[in-house]
């Protein structure tokens, strides 16, 4: 069984950055999926790059901040599972894949993942390892699956 997911991706004047999201979506091993782009009123040319999308939603409406693009787009999304990306991030080919076995394996109603962080001078690093705050758990960590 491939339940459908609703990958929501809230963009505001991210035209440079916003077709590599989307595209990073395309490529998933897991092919199960609808792309709801919610454009929070952008003023630069955001809205012609997501024109060249014919496989995606599209829904355009004034700035009210990224809480509020996202809300929009649940309100469309039709999937069994919701995932959300950022305009400015990319998924590894196989992240839509990983995560809804483990929901389905584990009957679980969310997973949370950890992602890879550039810096400023360019290196990138695995974010939660490096995180103070998360830290001190990391021995009630288990293996994911």
């Amino acid at each position: 069984m491939n339940p459908l997911v609703s990958v929501i991706i809230p963009t505001y004047n991210r035209a440079n950055t916003v077709s590599h999201s989307i595209n990073s979506v395309l490529a998933q091993t897991y092919k199960h999926i609808e792309i709801i782009v919610v454009d929070d009123g952008s003023a630069d040319h955001t809205a012609e790059v997501l024109k060249n999308y014919h496989n995606i939603i599209v829904i355009s409406k004034e700035n009210g901040g990224q809480a509020s693009a996202r809300n929009a787009g649940l309100k469309h999304a039709t999937g069994k599972f919701i995932a959300s990306l950022d305009s400015d991030d990319i998924w590894y080919p196989d992240f839509l894949e990983r995560c809804v076995q483990k929901l389905q394996a584990d009957d679980l109603d969310f997973v949370f993942a950890n992602w890879d962080q550039e810096d400023a001078n360019g290196r990138i690093y695995d974010f939660l390892s490096s995180d103070i705050f998360i830290q001190p758990y990391f021995h009630r960590k288990k293996k994911a699956g």
